[in-house]
């Protein structure tokens, strides 16, 4: 699509004629002024490109305006002029510090800094050493008179301020009005996040069903019955090849001992009546072998 066919294409109200002639002044200005040719490059660009609220009467694009401070096209957004495209003084480009481009300028702002707060010292010791000799009253009265003086300097710093409006040709700047239907669909987060908390405190409030089944409800069952890792044992790797040593009884030597004892009595076996007759018969043979040896 070419420039022209998307210039004819715009929603703008602007005659062919008019458009035609805009396209043809760039060109035409570029061998003999760029600058002029880019601005009114960049006029057209503005004109086509930026919506409005009203039809742009091609009257009010031509240059100089005479007056400057009644209040002229009401087709102004943001911080640049509608109806000659230049950006409002402070926006668009970096403004060069006086302060820091020569070294004695530097030298010559302390100077003066300094100059100004030793005649304001002075000032004020004067201001004392003339009220020192005045009754309360005077002295209150000459403080009020002071501060409304302060007062009525700094309300002519305030008024000090540039107007809204176009240096170049002296339109105002207007702050466009916010659309009711977009405003209404896209409302404001604190708004929003506000009726949010609402309605969520008025389901807890409310014992909302579907919360309560969500808090309700029992674990669901695993997909998986059977652990995949069972084949694996958890005993250690390596395996204890000798059995473990007895314990160690940490006992006195009389415990030992009669432990011992004990343990020999539950070892001692009944003798059999076999085992018991030929005991007694040798007890009776060793009697008389020892009862004979006594005659000799």
């Amino acid at each position: 699509m070419s420039f022209e066919s998307s210039l004819s294409a715009s929603p703008n109200p602007v005659s062919e004629a008019t458009l035609y002639y805009l396209l043809s002044l760039p060109p035409l200005l570029q061998p003999l002024s760029p600058p002029h040719a880019a601005l009114h490059l960049a006029r057209l660009r503005l004109l086509l490109s930026i919506p409005t609220d009203k039809p742009i009467i091609p009257s009010d694009i031509a240059l100089p305006i005479e007056s400057t401070g009644t209040v002229v096209g009401r087709n102004i957004l943001g911080s640049w002029c509608h109806r000659c495209g230049g950006l409002r003084r402070g926006t668009g480009g970096a403004e060069r510090n006086r302060h820091s481009t020569f070294l004695p300028q530097e030298i010559s702002k302390e100077k003066e800094k300094e100059v100004k707060t030793r005649a304001i010292r002075e000032k004020a010791r004067k201001r004392v050493v003339a009220n020192a000799g005045l009754p309360e009253k005077e002295r209150e009265d000459k403080r009020m008179a002071r501060k409304l003086e302060i007062g009525s300097a700094i309300e002519q710093q305030k008024k000090r301020r540039l107007p809204a409006e176009c240096t170049t040709c002296g339109a105002a700047y207007t702050r466009p009005k916010p659309n009711r239907a977009t405003s209404a669909q896209f409302q404001p987060a604190r708004r929003t996040r506000r009726r949010a908390q609402e309605i969520k405190e008025k389901e807890i409030a409310n014992g909302a069903q579907d919360s309560t089944r969500q808090d309700c409800a029992p674990p669901s069952t695993p997909l998986l019955s059977h652990h995949p890792y069972l084949h694996i044992s958890s005993s250690p790797p390596n395996l204890p090849t000798h059995p473990p040593p007895p314990r160690t009884l940490v006992a006195s030597g009389i415990q030992a001992t009669s432990s011992s004892d004990g343990s020999k009595k539950k070892r001692k076996v009944k003798k059999s009546g076999l085992s018991k007759l030929l005991a007694e018969n040798k007890e009776r043979a060793e009697a008389s072998k020892g009862g004979s040896m006594w005659g000799f």
